[in-house]
């Protein structure tokens, strides 16, 4: 009897059983991972139903930076994706201000809707406001170099000599505001300067704060609610903001520009030409401004505002008014044609435009691949 076949059969088997155990290893270490896998996603889904408000608003920050990495490269993806920011929490949870950012630049402009006006240029009138306190009113011209104050408490506006005469500029004036706590009014000119008057002085003529360093024009500027922001807008191409709440604001001044990456600094995403409004958000979040670029910017004030500005494509005409609602909803830009230009900035009105735009769910693959810590859905029909 030969012991061949049987020197031949043990080998096989042995090797026939190796390649059983490595494949059962496999099978086994692949069911390991995905119920792991379904682990995790359970535990964040969880997350997402229980009371940690904390967690879920973290976890929402963390996708909306997700999205806007996607924004410039697969610009569907990161809409769905930035719609699954706002997915993840509750309707009685606080957006998180990076997912705020992340989301207004991924989603905003598809929600634009152009308002047609009259067609025509309204004559510009001569500048005239209140005080928020209305102790004082302010009148200017365009074509004057001059303010007239009055306090209001001596008595009701007159031709006579109960009003103060500004008189710090050289060339006309082209915009003035109050401080929200009615300490300072602020005047910008064409002479390329700004000049602060304290109102807590008894005659404000006697201390005056003259901003310089714009190389042009200022065209607007204003104060945030908060009364934290001064900003001002010029022909120079940039803006300024000074921290009012600051003891030396007028040396601690942040330039929001366009400049190029060095070696020592990233790049600056600023307009490239003449700035034309400027407006501050009602919760002082956000400082938006419009330029002869052809966009509006929103500079996120909580971080460094110098970087990563939301841009939003506006009208190629001159916009010479930029205003927030009262509760932050929607952002209006109107040019020199009278035409106005509205961006939601509602999260819920936003998902529905993002939707409408796009057309589409993620697939699976995207979803795995984008969004591995959460089970599926499809984004565009999520209650």
């Amino acid at each position: 009897m030969s012991y061949r076949p049987i020197k031949l059969i043990v080998p096989l088997l042995i090797a026939l059983g190796v390649v059983v155990f490595y494949s059962l290893s496999q099978i086994q270490d692949a069911n390991q991972l995905q119920r792991t896998a379904d682990a995790r996603a359970t535990a964040v889904q969880r997350v997402t139903d229980d009371s940690s408000k904390r967690m879920r608003e973290a976890l929402s920050a963390n996708i909306a930076a997700r999205a806007l990495s996607l924004s410039e490269t697969n610009s569907d993806v990161a809409i769905l994706i930035a719609i699954e920011a706002l997915n993840v929490l509750k309707s009685s949870d606080t957006l998180p201000h990076a997912a705020e950012h992340a989301i207004w630049q991924t989603l905003a402009n598809g929600s634009v809707l152009a308002l047609t006006g009259t067609g025509q240029t309204a004559p510009p009138p001569a500048g005239q406001l209140l005080s928020p306190n209305e102790q004082w009113q302010a009148a200017y011209n365009e074509y004057d170099s001059t303010v007239k104050l009055w306090d209001l408490t001596t008595g009701p506006p007159r031709s006579g000599d109960n009003f103060w005469l500004l008189t710090q500029h050289s060339q006309p004036i082209t915009a003035v505001a109050f401080s929200p706590d009615n300490r300072w009014f602020v005047t910008g000119s064409k002479d390329d300067t700004a000049v602060l008057y304290d109102l807590s002085l008894a005659d404000p003529t006697k201390h005056s704060i003259r901003l310089t360093g714009h190389t042009d024009d200022i065209n607007d500027l204003a104060f945030s609610p908060d009364g934290k922001w001064l900003a001002t807008g010029s022909n120079d191409f940039t803006l300024r903001l000074y921290p009012m709440r600051h003891s030396q604001f007028q040396e601690k001044f942040i330039v929001l520009k366009k400049s190029p990456e060095t070696d020592y600094t990233p790049p600056f995403d600023g307009h490239s030409d003449c700035i034309t409004a400027v407006a501050f958000s009602p919760n002082s979040n956000w400082l938006a401004s419009a330029s002869l670029d052809g966009t509006v910017r929103m500079w996120s004030l909580p971080d460094d505002p110098r970087y990563n500005p939301v841009v939003l494509d506006a009208p190629k005409t001159f916009v010479n008014h930029l205003a927030f609602s009262p509760e932050g909803r929607w952002l209006t830009a109107i040019d020199v044609n009278n035409q106005s230009y509205v961006w939601s900035l509602s999260p819920a009105e936003l998902k529905t435009y993002a939707c409408i735009a796009v057309g589409r769910n993620l697939s699976q693959t995207e979803w795995a691949l984008h969004l591995p810590e959460l089970r599926y859905n499809e984004t565009c029909t999520t209650e």
